[in-house]
């Protein structure tokens, strides 16, 4: 689930869907719980923004 959860975040981040980013975070967080989707966040995520 984790690695599918970090390629739909990612596919929406090139797509610009911020609603299909939200969607899939809300599941994440349903399924893996607050703590590890937040790091799949903050760890994986927001790098990929800054470059």
């Amino acid at each position: 689930m984790t690695l599918t959860l970090l390629q739909e975040l990612l596919m929406a981040l090139r797509a610009n869907d911020a609603d299909g980013y939200k969607s899939w975070l809300a599941l994440g967080i349903e399924e893996l719980g607050r703590d590890v989707a937040a790091e799949v966040e903050s760890e994986l995520m927001v790098p990929l923004l800054v470059e």
